[in-house]
């Protein structure tokens, strides 16, 4: 089994390939970008076993609509949160066309909702492997409706496969984790995806400790992040998650990391299926005085698009310690690198 943390800048985007030319999608990343979709093609993707869209916001659940394009007709299970904003979606209004013209069946479409139990959303008994929902609760999905706040209901999945386990955090938010903590206590795995791209997730300072060292305990934590981003990641978020013992990863590096970005483009990590080492652009910014023209840099690689092998007994993520040595020789000056070695 591979599993793919898609560098698709802000958004989130993961894909498992399970061999047999299927895969399970979770999250699609934004609407701009059609990445997820060549990957799936480069990958030689005949079958999707479960799309799974864990909140509507747009950087998760964009790309969705073109990848029901392709494979609108060999996906088993499409996944979803009524979370006041699915159904005003592009994706819903595609997937009721499909309907109507007999493409897919009302079979095919189902909440992602847990209750006392995780929810299966896909299963291989023959591999001891199974991607569960722990969040949200019925109640949790109606007050965020109700409050039209997506990523307080947003999913969180959990895939073990036989001994490890993948924990896909996609945006939510502390009242969920408090739930699944007081349900199952801390939750361990091998790999995070960290939620909301490490930045905020409803809390303040004095909980963002709590949830990376009591609610989730990850050996490697992986970060969807664009280069332009300014607050994301939260080095709050990374400073916990460092002081946890999680190795930090993020897609894309930014201004809170150096000040140099273009040079950071020769970090020699090797990239796959990446949207990062786009050069530099020209904009325009609009003042009183008039236009002015500007460089920024975009899309710079960090860590690129994470792969990680597991087996179910033995999990490997590609890179970490390459990531890890282009990190440590960052200048510190003017700014230090947040996931530097020495930079707790």
């Amino acid at each position: 089994m591979e599993l793919f943390f898609l560098d698709v800048g802000q958004a989130s985007c993961n894909i498992i390939l399970l061999g047999e030319n299927r895969a399970i999608v979770i999250d699609s990343g934004s609407g701009k970008g059609s990445l997820p979709l060549k990957f799936l093609k480069r990958c030689r993707v005949e079958r999707i076993e479960a799309l799974v869209v864990t909140h509507s916001h747009a950087d998760h659940i964009g790309g969705a609509t073109s990848i029901l394009g392709d494979y609108s007709d060999c996906i088993d299970r499409i996944w979803f949160v009524d979370d006041g904003s699915f159904t005003s979606s592009a994706f819903y209004s595609r997937i009721r066309t499909l309907i109507d013209e007999g493409v897919l069946s009302r079979r095919h479409l189902c909440r992602l909702e847990c209750g006392i139990d995780p929810l299966v959303v896909w299963e291989d008994p023959s591999r001891n492997a199974a991607a569960r929902v722990f969040a949200p609760l019925a109640i949790q999905n109606l007050i965020a409706t109700e409050a039209n706040k997506q990523n307080a209901t947003s999913a969180v999945l959990v895939l073990d496969y036989g001994s490890k386990r993948i924990v896909f955090g996609a945006d939510s938010q502390l009242a969920e984790w408090r739930d699944i903590h007081e349900r199952y206590g801390t939750i361990r795995c091998d790999v995070l995806s960290v939620p909301h791209h490490g930045g905020h997730v409803d809390i303040d300072d004095s909980n963002i400790e709590w949830l990376y060292n009591e609610a989730i305990k990850a050996d490697v934590a992986v970060i969807s992040v664009a280069t332009t981003s300014r607050s994301h990641p939260r080095t709050e978020v990374v400073r916990s998650l460092k002081v946890s013992g999680a190795h930090v990863m993020c897609s894309q590096i930014s201004s809170r990391c150096t000040s140099d970005l273009e040079s950071a483009r020769s970090n020699g990590i090797p990239l796959l299926h990446s949207s990062a080492s786009t050069p530099i652009r020209t904009v325009q910014t609009k003042r009183s005085s008039g236009r002015k023209t500007k460089q920024r840099s975009i899309k710079v690689p960090c860590a690129g698009t994470v792969r990680v092998l597991l087996d179910g007994q033995t999990l490997k993520v590609d890179s970490l310690a390459q990531h890890q040595a282009f990190v440590n020789e960052l200048p510190t000056k003017p700014v230090c690198p947040m996931c530097r070695v020495d930079s707790v």
